[in-house]
């Protein structure tokens, strides 16, 4: 199976150890696993990245500067054109608003985990991102 994940990674934090282990593990048990970092401004993804291709986990990086949304969303698109990928889930807000769209748009089920943290503001916070992410999902997209 085609796994794809799409993640705009920080320094650290749960979300980037949770597609680290996601990734190292759906490889490990045969996967054809590909994880998308989305680097905003200055950011870089490679510290995110390295311990998944150790692992032999397919890895990209996507430098956009940080409100480059439709570059965003078409360079997203072609990569999914190119993989095919069977699954994909996107982790964290950004990428659940802006790209889980491209998921149902390219015929591949997609994954937005609908979670919460305290520092951004938890229950309500989850709440929000669960519906922006419904929203997201109903709107048109045409390649």
């Amino acid at each position: 199976m085609v796994i794809m994940h799409v993640v705009a990674p920080g320094e650290v934090g749960g979300l980037e150890r949770v597609v680290q282990m996601l990734g190292r593990g759906l490889h490990g048990l045969g996967h054809d696993v590909h994880v998308l970092a989305l680097a905003l401004g200055q950011e870089t993804a490679e510290p995110f990245l390295a311990p998944l291709a150790e692992a032999g986990v397919s890895t990209r990086t996507l430098a956009l500067s940080g409100r480059a949304y439709l570059r965003e969303r078409a360079a997203i698109a072609q990569v999914l054109r190119q993989l095919s990928p069977d699954v994909v889930h996107t982790h964290g807000y950004r990428t659940d608003v802006l790209d889980a769209v491209w998921p149902g748009a390219s015929g591949s089920p997609s994954s937005r985990p609908c979670t919460g943290s305290p520092e951004a503001g938890g229950r309500t916070a989850a709440t929000s991102g669960c519906n922006a992410g419904r929203f997201a999902a109903s709107m048109p997209w045409s390649p």
